[in-house]
């Protein structure tokens, strides 16, 4: 599930990210024509009862981990100072209270050591931002998610 749910996750990310230009086309215009609007004879009457206001729900919070973080995953290090981690064998996801940059700089620098290179990052509107390595053990997405004043970060190998 957590694999279906990264994967939709980035599918919109990268939907968020890119730019289409937009094709060419030709159009046939018709002609304008009278056209005849009817006049309302009846008086709306106000609704009666209001619909109640519901807030949306944060799509993130079945991300957020509650277990205790590890130190590294699959041979891929977590940040230090983790609050919290959790994960399977295709995913790992932390949260953590540190800069957006911060994570970023962590994770190329160690897994450049690692031999793994970043072939493609980018950020959405809405200020997540992910990245793309490839390494020794195949490919690696890292998103890194903003979540209140900390952040989500998810490695899916």
């Amino acid at each position: 599930m957590l694999k279906k749910l990264i994967l939709i996750l980035s599918f919109l990310f990268v939907s968020a990210c890119s730019t289409i230009a937009p094709v060419p086309t030709s159009t046939n215009t018709a002609l304008p024509t009278e056209t005849i609007t009817p006049t309302s004879t009846s008086t709306p009457t106000p609704t009666e009862t209001a619909l109640p206001v519901t807030e949306t729900p944060d799509a993130l919070v079945s991300l957020v981990p509650i277990g205790t973080p590890d130190t590294q995953w699959n041979d891929i290090p977590i940040m230090p100072g983790a609050l919290a981690g959790e994960g399977e064998a295709s995913g790992y996801r932390f949260t953590i209270k540190a800069a957006r940059d911060e994570i970023q700089a962590y994770y190329e620098s160690e897994l450049e050591k690692l031999g793994w290179q970043k072939f493609a990052s980018g950020e959405s509107p809405g200020g997540s931002f992910l990245m793309f390595f490839a390494g020794p053990q195949g490919s690696l997405s890292i998103s890194i998610l903003p979540h209140g004043d900390d952040f989500i970060v998810m490695l899916v190998r």
